[in-house]
């Protein structure tokens, strides 16, 4: 009902509208001023000298609508001048009509201009509408969280808490009074701990202590960290029930995940003898500690330097000094202060590094062995240093082995290999070389990911930006670390490649055999049927060439090779080949193999000696409808 009166009233106001377009009169036009005399023009200016235009551009400003609403119906104040006082109260009206009219109703909008969104989008916009929702209750609990509110201390129940630790969580004791942190904390040295006495929760270092003054007042102390290494049982032979006495030793910085610690190493002191003893670099190492000098003035923990080999395996392009600076930022934002040494560092891990390798050799694991030629080698590079040499002129190398092999029995071996074949007979060449070298049609021939070569050098590439700058022995051994690295994950990951890739196939060769089973419905044959087609195809493939090129029979048989190739090409396009890259080469080919097929059609067309000619566009189109004349014979 409301539709069909907003109709009446659109009508009823195009027709008013149109009448009074009728009766609007013209403005009459103004005649030019005739000057006698000079043509000269004057312009004004204003008081800083700026000439001042002679016309002054309105401000036309206009309001976007949305699509789906209906648009707003502005107001005019603008009266005609000779419009009669009737029409103009009964328009004015009528517009007033319309625009409540309109105001009151919202148009559907139809189901064509509606865009459709996917699932993803929806649900990309429904958590972009909650994170704006929750937002402003987001800030005020972050804002909240940093209010410093006094509590108890969690050990001792009497004293107010002064400090909080972020790691002791629960189960542990968080919240801690100035005589229960040292207790809890001098063995947790490695803790991150805020002090609560300013208001405000402030990062302190471990060698900090909170302490009360004289006057009532909290305070930062010095105090000193030992390295968390037990000491032995026993360091003397007055007997183990000795009280011996730890006293901080020689001082150290020992390098984390977390950045540096300054701390001391321990040193045990027997009260009857005197004999003191300190950590050793076999001790530090059972712990995983790696001195680096002898006087382990500094001393590296070893997640710093697998942390450092998985960085550079997954970014080599990362550099070794935007590590050391995440390492260094990670100890200011806790409280504590320290530099890396950059040297230092790189020095110490490439002897981590060649240590490890010295003991995977003792272990008799070979980082550089391949393991899919284990047991036994399944191909071999003439020099033995993992190169492929394809030679100009080799066609007749492999009968010139037998050959000697029969006179030689020492050559005999080598004629158990099967030789590398060049992949242009397989890819490029006529449709009888895809049949009778192509993968497919070899027994025990499998597809593979691609030349690990190019994938290790692509790998090794991006660690340029970093490398170039290092040393010759520095840049031989950061490649050889990551070469390392690449063999190792690849043997880490070759049971899951492995697992999926028998589960792809397994799921391949299914959807083949259901492929199989219904062509074979389709067509109405048994499977002795399709093995004489492949027996037959094998027979093709493997004929000679005969007669001269411009013979009509070699022309036959060069459209028959193409044809196939084409088909083959177009049947195997989105089926074995998964990137857009190989698929836009593989149509570059199709392309390629089409002209060439039109050339030899019009080149077969021309010859006298055919009776019927083939249709060029038809042919190329590669339909099922097409026979060819020689076909029919």
């Amino acid at each position: 009902m409301a539709s069909k009166q907003l109709n009446e009233w659109l009508e009823a106001g195009k027709a008013l509208a149109d009448e009074l377009a009728n009766k609007k009169p013209k403005k009459p036009k103004k005649p030019k001023k005739i000057t006698q005399g000079s043509n000269m023009s004057w312009r004004k200016r204003d008081l800083d000298g700026n000439i001042l235009p002679q016309h002054w551009n309105k401000n036309r400003s206009v309001k976007p609508s949305s699509s789906l609403e209906s648009p707003e119906v502005e107001e005019t104040h603008e009266i005609p001048l000779q419009v009669p006082s009737l029409d103009f109260v009964i328009l004015d009206q009528h517009l007033l009509t319309l625009r409540n009219l309109l105001g009151s109703l919202t148009v559907p909008a139809s189901s064509e201009e509606t865009p459709t969104v996917t699932t993803w989008t929806q649900r990309q916009l429904k958590r972009e509408q909650k994170f704006r929702a929750a937002m402003p209750e987001l800030l005020n609990l972050k804002l909240a969280a940093e209010i410093v509110t006094k509590r108890p201390c969690l050990q001792c129940k009497t004293a107010d808490a002064v400090v909080r630790c972020l790691d002791c969580v629960p189960p542990g004791t968080p919240f801690l009074c100035p005589a229960c942190d040292p207790i809890i904390h001098g063995k947790n040295v490695f803790h991150d701990r805020e002090a609560m006495i300013d208001g405000f929760y402030r990062p302190i270092p471990p060698t900090s202590l909170v302490v009360v003054d004289e006057s009532g007042q909290y305070g930062l102390c010095e105090q000193v960290c030992l390295l968390p290494i037990p000491p032995p049982s026993q360091i003397c032979f007055c007997g183990p029930s000795q009280d011996f006495t730890i006293i901080p030793g020689k001082q150290t910085v020992l390098v984390t995940i977390n950045g540096p610690y300054n701390v001391c190493l321990p040193s045990v002191c027997c009260p009857t003898c005197s004999t003191k003893w300190s950590p050793s670099i076999g001790d530090l190492l059972g712990y995983k500690y790696w001195p680096a000098t002898d006087s382990c003035k500094i001393i590296f923990k070893f997640d710093v330097f697998t942390s450092f080999e998985q960085m550079k395996l997954a970014s080599p392009a990362l550099s070794q000094q935007v590590f050391i600076k995440m390492l260094e930022h990670r100890s200011f934002s806790t409280g504590r202060t320290g530099r890396i040494c950059s040297d230092t560092f790189h020095r110490v891990f490439r002897e981590f590094a060649f240590c490890n390798y010295r003991q995977e050799d003792l272990c008799l694991v070979e980082p550089f062995k391949c393991p899919a030629c284990t047991p036994d080698m399944l191909a071999i590079a003439v020099d033995g240093n993992r190169k492929h040499y394809r030679f100009k002129k080799s066609r007749g190398y492999w009968p010139y082995l037998e050959k000697m092999a029969a006179k030689l029995p020492e050559l005999q071996p080598l004629t158990e290999m099967k030789p590398f074949l060049s992949v242009m007979h397989a890819k490029a060449h006529t449709g009888k070389c895809e049949v009778k070298w192509g993968g497919r049609s070899q027994e025990g021939a499998g597809n593979t990911v691609g030349e690990e070569v190019e994938q290790v050098n692509s790998f090794l590439s991006r660690a340029a930006l970093t490398t170039k700058y290092m040393t010759k022995s520095a840049r031989a051994d950061m490649i050889t670390v990551l070469a390392m690295l690449w063999n190792h994950r690849k043997v880490e990951n070759l049971h899951k490649t492995l697992s999926k890739r028998f589960v792809k196939t397994t799921q391949r060769a299914q959807t083949e055999v259901d492929n199989l089973e219904s062509l074979k419905q389709e067509l109405n044959i048994s499977l002795e049927d399709t093995e004489q087609w492949v027996l037959e195809v094998k027979q093709w493939a493997a004929t000679e060439k005969h007669g001269g090129q411009s013979s009509q029979e070699e022309l036959q048989r060069e459209i028959d090779d193409i044809i196939y190739s084409l088909r083959r090409k177009k049947h195997d396009l989105y089926r074995q080949n998964d990137s857009n890259q190989t698929r836009q080469r593989k149509r570059r080919r199709l392309t390629e193999l089409k002209n060439k097929l039109r050339e030899r059609l019009l080149q077969y067309n021309t010859i006298d000696t055919c009776t019927e000619t083939i249709d060029t566009e038809a042919a190329c189109s590669l339909s099922e409808d097409v026979i060819l004349p020689w076909e029919m014979w």
